[in-house]
């Protein structure tokens, strides 16, 4: 199963804030282009990278002038993150940690990786409802503990919410959603 990188602010501006990746990259940087923005002026407009390789997760500086550390010690070219791991970008540090990448509440992610999830399409849509997409979600974590990975649209169908022409739209409205935001 996917692994999300949660990363928790320990000290600076994002004390307390958890952040959840669950997408390949992720840039991280003071400009507003970047998905997650640090206001700090020791954080250079594009700073670093955090990417998904194997299941494996690494951050990149992307300037040569970008300080990134990783358990204190200076990160050159590649740093992978290991749970636990301190990672530190201008003031702000972050406490590293994994999590099976299930859709956790209705919502999910979309405010990180800017394309929402699943469940956002078919609530939007008017497919369900917001408590019969709770209770999916609920169903999914559930068979995901018991060690059986079920994407959230199949637990839809299968609870009888909705029909595979109404998930195929769905996945389809998500699908260009994704291609326009990371269009070359």
């Amino acid at each position: 199963m996917p692994k999300a990188l949660i990363l928790t602010g320990i000290s600076g501006s994002r004390v307390g804030e958890q952040l959840a990746l669950v997408t390949r990259s992720k840039t991280i940087g003071s400009s507003a282009s970047c998905d997650i923005v640090l206001q700090d002026r020791m954080v250079a407009p594009r700073h670093a990278e955090i990417r998904q390789v194997l299941e494996r997760w690494f951050i990149v500086p992307l300037d040569p002038t970008s300080r990134v550390f990783v358990n204190g010690d200076i990160v050159a070219s590649q740093g992978r993150i290991l749970e636990g791991d301190l990672v530190t970008i201008g003031t702000a540090t972050f406490k590293a940690a994994f999590n099976d990448a299930v859709e956790r509440e209705v919502g999910g992610d979309h405010a990180q990786s800017g394309i929402p999830q699943i469940g956002d399409y078919l609530v939007r849509r008017g497919y369900i409802s917001r408590s019969e997409l709770v209770e999916a979600i609920k169903r999914q974590q559930e068979m995901n503990r018991r060690g059986r990975r079920v994407q959230l649209g199949d637990i839809l169908y299968e609870m009888g919410s909705i029909s595979r022409l109404q998930l195929d739209q769905a996945l389809q409205e998500q699908r260009s959603d994704f291609m326009d935001r990371f269009r070359d």
